[in-house]
């Protein structure tokens, strides 16, 4: 089965009337929980960014507090699986300053909760790769932001 290009579906949906719109929503919110999150994202958080964040923020926090500190590799998992939250949530948004606040605090949140993290390597490339990323980033912004972010990345840092 071939798929029709963006700009075929695009023009197909502009003509619909909104209730065959709504039902398409419906229907593709049933196939994957990733659509379901989107969609939530967009009717319930769109313009209220600030929300959004606190609300990413929580959720990596909760999953967090997961960890027993136990043992090292289950720490690691737990980290990655908060990672993996953060990513999605930038992914919704879309918007550079969500993806720097949400990777600062991702971040600060490892440093802050496993003092110790540079002594393991996956945590510390974990650690740097992000900070990286958020490097990147900041050099597409207004410089009055680079600033700012750059400052809050040299308090992670040191």
């Amino acid at each position: 089965m071939s798929t029709a290009s963006l700009s075929d579906l695009k023009k197909r949906l502009l003509d619909e009337n909104p209730k065959v719109l709504a039902e398409i929503c419906i229907k593709l919110a049933r196939y994957k929980k990733e659509n379901k999150e989107l969609l939530d994202y967009i009717l319930n958080y769109d313009g209220e960014e600030n929300r959004f964040i606190q609300k990413a923020k929580d959720e990596v926090i909760t999953q967090l507090n997961i960890d027993k500190f136990n043992n090292t590799r289950n720490s690691v998992k737990i980290i990655r699986k908060a990672l993996k939250l953060c990513l999605k949530s930038i992914k919704y948004s879309g918007i550079k300053e969500t993806e720097i606040e949400l990777l600062l605090f991702f971040c600060l949140e490892i440093k802050n909760r496993y003092e110790k993290y540079y002594l393991n390597p996956v945590l510390k490339n974990m650690f740097d790769r992000q900070i990286t990323k958020i490097s990147k980033v900041i050099s597409g912004l207004h410089p009055d932001l680079q600033f700012d972010y750059q400052q809050e990345i040299e308090k992670i840092i040191g």
